[in-house]
């Protein structure tokens, strides 16, 4: 894939961070804004997604500044981008690590969010992340086959956030995909700061508890089943209507999570909700601490690393 098709997949990918970052674990619906329309699994006439090493290596860092005082001050932040995720740009990080030693991590078992201390010291990790990621392609692939996972990681160095992105790599460090559609193999430096986030010890870790939590809605008109309506217990939108595009976003607080989730559980497959006259489809996401910061700092770093791409045509 040349370079000049390559700056409309970066753009794309700002826009679609802008307007949120971070995992959804709901089931998917006919109606999700980013269902795949071919479910396609691989295209054997396509070339690779992202520049090899030799086109990008490793973007300059971004100073992005905050836009209110932050509560824990983020400094590594780990993203699995699941391709069929039910609302695009719904993710969660995976792990983030703050500046005070706290950690905010996925747990899969059952799955939950979890908050603990780091037991060591988050600078010496920092710094071996950077050793290990700077001279790293800003984005890599390792295969042509479509759909497959992202692995990202997001690090503050002393001169600004990096990011550091690879396509078709499962979160323990393997190929997603082998035989004739693989491409390479993983970067041992990448894998191993993905093993060293993944092995992070916690002391007294604890199921993470949310200040807010973001309800993604959507229409969902021409679902077939009769629709279930909003629970009279959890804060509504008010007046709320369909966008043409994308999703409506409305944040209650967390105390509803438990609720709200069991509510979600409950419907069918094709089953929408009922409200302000309309149908619609649910999902949510978990807000971690600073979340609107580290929002702004995945749109910056893609947005870096579309400059440098053209610059590269």
């Amino acid at each position: 894939m040349s370079r000049a098709r390559l700056l409309p997949i970066a753009i794309g990918l700002v826009a679609a961070l802008a307007s949120a970052a971070g995992c959804s674990d709901s089931k998917s619906s006919p109606t999700s804004p980013s269902s795949s329309a071919s479910g396609s699994t691989a295209d054997t006439s396509s070339k690779p997604i992202g520049p090899t090493p030799a086109e990008m290596r490793g973007s300059a860092p971004v100073r992005v500044a905050p836009r209110a005082p932050l509560e824990r001050q983020p400094k590594i932040a780990l993203y699995v981008n699941d391709p069929w995720a039910m609302v695009l740009g719904s993710e969660i990080p995976s792990t983030v690590v703050y500046a005070d030693g706290s950690v905010v991590r996925a747990e899969p078992n059952p799955p939950r969010l979890v908050d603990g201390r780091l037991d060591g010291d988050v600078a010496g990790l920092a710094a071996s992340l950077e050793a290990s990621l700077m001279n790293e392609p800003a984005q890599a692939s390792l295969t042509h086959a479509t759909d497959q996972p992202t692995v990202s990681i997001l690090l503050e160095t002393p001169n600004g956030w990096i990011l550091r992105s690879v396509y078709g790599l499962l979160p323990d460090g393997k190929a997603s995909v082998t035989g004739k559609f693989a491409q390479g193999e993983p970067s041992e430096r990448f894998v191993s700061a993905l093993g060293s986030l993944r092995a992070l010890q916690l002391k007294d870790p604890h199921v993470y508890t949310p200040a807010k939590v973001e309800v993604m809605l959507w229409g969902y008109e021409h679902s077939p089943e009769t629709p279930a309506p909003w629970p009279a217990t959890i804060p509504a939108p008010d007046k709320p209507v369909p966008p043409a595009q994308g999703v409506l976003r409305h944040f209650i607080d967390g105390k509803h999570l438990a609720e709200l989730d069991n509510f979600r559980a409950s419907l069918g497959q094709k089953q929408a909700v009922s409200l302000a006259g309309h149908k619609w489809s649910i999902d949510r996401r978990i807000l971690v601490p600073d979340d609107q910061h580290l929002a702004d700092v995945r749109t910056a770093t893609w947005r870096a690393y579309a400059e440098a791409t053209q610059k590269q045509q």
